[in-house]
């Protein structure tokens, strides 16, 4: 529904709706927050979502189950984060220097006082993020084998694909030349899909973590 939505509201809303720190841009932001937030819920909540008995034997005897849920959730937490981070192009929409044709304009990343940090930030990132994806490897390999073929995972996963690829090359990159003047438009909208079909994704991972092994 949102993608069909989406074409009339590219053409239609105004081109400051998808400026820097505007509205879409603000959605694309609560939502990857939200999602990273909810991940970090279902980590710390993991007990009463997956029990023991729900997996296979090979998965169980790894470690504690529960635990390598959390490290499941905490995985798509760290991604959802970066995201985020990203989107709000690492903190700098907080700074704005001032307003051109096109928008607030931001300073450097390097002229801000965090802008040294950053790789670090990103390196621990990295390595909490490869920890926790090594640490429930069988789980994931053993959750594809079983749920590949689940039509709903299946389907937010080809939206995700669709939004950013449509995003970060048609779009940005101005193939169609047609629609040259609404490509901004359409870029920052199916960025947004692409964002809300991750969160998707992330859900039904939670909602079929439930019933694993049944």
């Amino acid at each position: 529904m949102l993608i069909v939505a989406s074409i009339p509201m590219g053409l239609v809303l105004p081109e400051w709706v998808f400026w820097e720190n505007n509205w879409i841009e603000n959605i694309q932001a609560i939502v990857l927050f939200g999602a990273f937030l909810m991940n970090l819920k279902w980590a710390f909540t993991v007990d009463g979502t997956v029990e023991t008995n729900q997996v296979t034997r090979s998965v169980a005897k790894l470690m504690d189950i529960g635990d390598i849920v959390k490290s499941v959730f905490i995985s798509e937490a760290v991604l959802f984060l970066v995201a985020f981070g990203r989107e709000i192009s690492w903190g700098r929409v907080f700074y704005v220097q001032s307003w051109g044709a096109n928008g607030p304009e931001f300073p450097g990343i390097k002229e801000v006082w965090f802008g040294p940090y950053l790789p670090w930030v990103l390196g621990i990132a990295v390595i909490v993020l490869v920890y926790n994806l090594w640490k429930s490897r069988q789980l994931i390999k053993h959750f594809l084998c079983e749920y590949k073929s689940d039509h709903l995972l299946r389907l937010y996963l080809v939206f995700f694909v669709l939004g950013l690829v449509l995003s970060e090359t048609v779009f940005e990159k101005s193939w169609i030349s047609v629609l040259e003047a609404y490509h901004q438009n359409f870029e920052e909208l199916f960025e947004l899909i692409g964002y809300w079909s991750a969160f998707a994704v992330s859900y039904r991972v939670k909602e079929l973590l439930r019933r694993y092994g049944r």
